[in-house]
């Protein structure tokens, strides 16, 4: 039972001011049933969960539903039986109490991030601070090439091959993009992404701190190796 407690580390916390706290969502302005919000207990209890939860108007609930009984077949029973038990013994007190500690620790790992790509990556990316989220979002400045490499990935193979040389993973921004430059039989291939996102990158904060200045120094040399600044080698080459 002592793995059903919420941690006892954050000060007890009202319930309502921690609602209030996480902001107003589109749902708040839906005035004829068509909006959708979506939350997911992966980001603020445990990943492997992989559940989550639609708050919706009525007869949208019921068709996503049935969409989701012949597609997805919902989630595990298992994970679903286990966060059920473990909600009810946490209560509102309890779930609340571990929301601002999810909270204060993203906050803490998020700063940490910041400092060391600004110490060790700060002369090759743009990026603004994160105010909520798990993800830093970087940009090569404008002196660095267009990133290229960073535009065929994941298929160039020259992505993959130098993060396994440098120790280091990130995900480069056109992944997130709506449509690719070589978008076609889609009906949409003349939106093109912008050139922002070949030149993007997302960087995690949900691991470590103790990692991230480490971390920031193989990225700087696969950046570097990437956009073809340089003779770069690998960390032990």
């Amino acid at each position: 039972m002592a793995a059903l407690e919420p941690c006892a580390e954050v000060a007890t916390v009202a319930p309502a001011d921690v609602w209030r706290g996480l902001g107003r969502s589109f749902l708040s302005l839906d005035v004829d049933g068509r909006v959708i919000r979506l939350d997911s207990f992966s980001k603020i209890v445990a990943p492997g969960f992989r559940l989550g939860w639609i708050t919706a108007a009525p007869h949208v609930v019921r068709a996503y539903n049935g969409l989701a009984y012949c597609g997805s077949q919902n989630g595990s029973s298992l994970s679903m039986v286990v966060l059920g038990r473990l909600l009810e013994t946490w209560g509102d007190q309890g779930f609340a109490q571990q929301i601002t500690r999810a909270q204060s620790l993203l906050r803490r790992r998020s700063r940490a991030l910041v400092a060391a790509v600004r110490a060790e990556c700060g002369d090759l990316v743009d990026f603004a601070e994160p105010k909520a989220g798990l993800f830093l979002w970087v940009t090569l400045k404008d002196h660095m090439a267009d990133g290229t490499a960073l535009a065929s990935f994941p298929s160039g193979g020259a992505v993959e091959k130098a993060m396994a040389e440098f120790g280091v993973v990130v995900l480069p921004g056109r992944v997130f993009a709506p449509f690719a430059a070589d978008d076609s039989d889609d009906g949409c291939s003349s939106v093109a992404s912008p050139p922002a996102t070949h030149r993007g990158l997302r960087l995690s904060f949900v691991g470590d701190e103790a990692a991230y200045s480490d971390a920031c120094r193989r990225l700087r040399g696969l950046i570097l190796l990437l956009c073809s600044q340089g003779a770069v080698q690998p960390p032990g080459a």
